[in-house]
């Protein structure tokens, strides 16, 4: 009796995708085994070598690097993708006895969110003397925005829609 093989091969190929530039390296890991693929043109892009595997469902991890989305996985044969998670980069495989699983990743930059500008002003009021500093807190910015009464801040750049902008308060000023 001979018994039945318990490996075979996984191939994993990389698509540079809208925005990613042909060549540029992206590292996967494969039972604990870095690989690293660089992205080619569509269709096929370009592969890794056949690694050898054991038979069943393999799990291979993407690193994404930052500002990269995943955005599919497709398998050769068609059927041996058992699930994939493109959010966190992984896809599960299965590779046959002594038969080749090709697996391949497509990756997009993704655009940065849209960014608009806001100033603060401040307007002296009764009793308040030009050049008082008022402290302004702006959601998404890490310190507080000092600005004199009677002028305006510079202009922030922060994503674009709504931005809460929050005063300190003084003693003895509404």
């Amino acid at each position: 009796i001979i018994p039945a093989p318990t490996t075979g091969f996984l191939q994993i190929c990389k698509v540079a995708g809208a925005g990613v530039a042909v060549g540029t390296n992206f590292t996967f890991s494969v039972a604990g085994t870095k690989v690293t693929v660089p992205a080619g043109h569509a269709p096929g892009g370009s592969c890794s070598p056949a690694l050898v595997v054991p038979v069943g469902a393999t799990l291979i991890t993407e690193t994404l690097p930052t500002g990269t989305a995943l955005t599919s996985v497709t398998t050769l044969p068609n059927g041996l993708l058992v699930s994939s998670n493109l959010a966190a980069g992984t896809a599960t495989v299965t590779v046959n006895a002594l038969g080749q699983t090709i697996v391949t990743f497509l990756n997009t930059i993704i655009p940065a969110p849209p960014t608009g500008f806001l100033q603060i002003c401040k307007i002296a009021g009764s009793g308040v003397n030009p050049g008082k500093n008022f402290t302004f807190n702006v959601a998404g910015t890490p310190t507080p925005v000092i600005v004199s009464a009677g002028s305006c801040s510079q202009a922030l750049q922060l994503p674009a829609g709504q931005a809460v902008v929050t005063e300190a308060a003084q003693t003895g000023v509404t």
